[in-house]
């Protein structure tokens, strides 16, 4: 039997890097801060969402993420699946699927979608240059997540029944600065992968 050359080494420890920045990955965003989450990117990185936009810079991505970490599910779990990894010298892809379970608000969850990493080696690590999310489904489990009611007819239908209950969140409030804006514009994308439905003061944010 041939002995594995160095070059052969090498891309299995580079594969098991990958591997295991990825699974750093869900645990930090699961469990972890805000700083786990952004140590595992380079400093020039960038974060796509489908749906969603694109976050191009590192204070663009840290302030998704920042929002992200301050209104996560109370209870979170996801799973990485069929990772495949693609490695060209000092850069690599990474795609895989996610499938997560939580907990919004006493009500169970499932979302399931992919990701699609691309990763840059800087004196032996491996760290994350940009990461699209795409997001299959986001439903609450007793509905499932087949036919057409999709997760999006789910939470118009939440927003309209918060509507009808006249909840004083949902009043206009006063106009806000420059700032302020940009970051109610990322707290409505991160609405868009579901994160955030049900809770009245951010249902109140997506009017203005």
């Amino acid at each position: 039997m041939d002995m594995p050359t160095n070059h052969q080494v090498r891309e299995l420890l580079d594969r098991e890097h990958i591997r295991d920045l990825v699974h750093r990955y869900c645990w930090a965003v699961d469990r972890g801060t805000l700083e786990e989450v952004m140590a595992l990117f380079h400093e020039e990185c960038h974060l796509a969402l489908v749906p969603g936009k694109r976050y191009a810079g590192r204070e663009a991505t840290t302030t998704w993420y920042d929002v992200y970490m301050r209104n996560r599910m109370e209870v979170l779990r996801h799973l990485i699946h069929n990772q495949v990894i693609i490695i060209t010298g000092d850069t690599a892809i990474s795609k895989s699927y996610f499938d997560a379970v939580g907990d919004l608000k006493g009500e169970s969850i499932t979302v399931a979608g992919f990701y699609e990493d691309t990763l840059l080696r800087v004196n032996g690590e491996w760290k994350f240059t940009e990461k699209i999310i795409k997001l299959d489904f986001l439903v609450p489990l007793q509905e499932g997540w087949g036919g057409k009611r999709s997760s999006a007819t789910w939470y118009r239908e939440r927003r309209e029944l918060l509507r009808e209950r006249n909840l004083r969140f949902l009043q206009p409030l006063p106009k806000r600065g420059a700032a302020a804006m940009d970051r109610l514009k990322l707290t409505k994308s991160l609405r868009e992968i579901r994160a955030c439905v049900g809770e009245g003061r951010r249902l109140r944010e997506i009017d203005q």
